[in-house]
């Protein structure tokens, strides 16, 4: 791509691939992607200075394949190369959630000492929607930048209760 950069991707759906192939048409003609489970990357062990996963681990079928998935993450990332995981956080509060929950909710510790097992330290844990996402579509429009910032002030003094977690890791060197 235009900053020297070789990006791959991978995802079970044709579908989503497909739709990815047309936003980048035209440009970054060296990715590839690929068709493949997330536990099991269909890529070599430390192929990638960074390895990121975004809005999937709460849609897995299980605490454990999310687990799996981060383990695999840090499988293809190169020694003291870097990984960023998002995921939804076990310990939201539930006061702002209007449905029952839904799909895979990780605690922050469990994702942490699961990647140290698999050859990767912590490096920072931030938390995002400590109000919840929902919060952002109910309020009026004139009130959304002050309730962002409100927000984002909670998200840093307790990350460990926000609805989502970010959590960086590099692979240590082997």
């Amino acid at each position: 791509n235009e900053s020297g950069y070789k990006a791959d991707g991978v995802d079970a759906s044709t579908d989503m691939l497909a739709e990815c192939n047309k936003k980048m048409e035209g440009r970054f003609q060296d990715t590839k992607l690929t068709v493949g489970e997330a536990a099991q990357i269909p890529y070599p062990d430390s192929s990638y200075d960074f390895v990121y996963s975004i809005r999937l681990l709460n849609q897995t079928s299980s605490s454990e394949y999310a687990l799996n998935v981060v383990g695999d993450i840090v499988r293809v990332t190169k020694p003291r190369g870097y990984i960023l995981v998002e995921y939804v956080n076990y310990y939201r509060p539930s006061i702002f959630r209007k449905s029952k929950r839904k799909g895979v909710f990780l605690k922050p510790k469990e994702v942490s000492e699961y990647a140290n097992q698999k050859g990767a330290e912590q490096i920072w844990c931030r938390g995002a929607f400590f109000l919840g996402m929902t919060t952002f579509h109910v309020v009026p429009d004139f009130l959304v930048g002050f309730v962002s910032m409100f927000d984002g002030i909670l998200s840093k003094i307790f990350p460990g209760l926000c609805g989502r977690c970010y959590l960086l890791l590099r692979k240590k060197a082997q």
